[in-house]
């Protein structure tokens, strides 16, 4: 039943809105109830293995896919595709690359000293979308 039909609903006393349209405000009495709802995240540190377990099987996953795309020459770029988490449970964050100082060059392309391109050549970001396509609705951001 809409009790609050004409009237400044308790959901949003405080609110001044409806009183400038000429609205009465909202006046509790004996006969309102209440609720009150309380909830207890003690629950949320159960996650905490699971979502690390989910994460690092998608990391070694993209490793694994990043190492077979990556162009060698002499392994150093290939040896240099890790992953890395920080956080725990619903904190966590993943973080996905190369160290090799000349990683990005490979995977965006670039201009030679002589100005010619030479281009891209991905490895990251397909082992990413990969993963992230076979994960259905597990959210993930790149990073800039």
């Amino acid at each position: 039943m809409a009790k609050y039909v004409g009237q400044k609903s308790p959901l949003i006393s405080g609110s001044t809105a409806l009183s400038n349209l000429g609205i009465p405000a909202y006046q509790p009495n004996q006969t309102d109830a209440q609720v009150v709802v309380r909830i207890n995240t003690n629950w949320i540190h159960h996650l905490d293995g699971p979502i690390r377990e989910l994460l690092e099987r998608m990391g070694d996953e993209m490793v694994e896919d990043a190492q077979t795309r990556v162009p060698v020459l002499t392994g150093e770029l290939q040896d240099s595709i890790t992953y890395f988490i920080e956080g725990r449970g619903v904190h966590s964050h993943m973080y996905f690359g190369a160290t090799a100082p000349y990683a990005m060059y490979v995977e965006f392309g670039h201009h030679t000293l002589s100005g010619s391109w030479v281009p891209a050549q991905p490895f990251l970001r397909p082992a990413l979308y990969k993963v992230r396509n076979a994960g259905g609705n597990v959210p993930f951001r790149i990073a800039s």
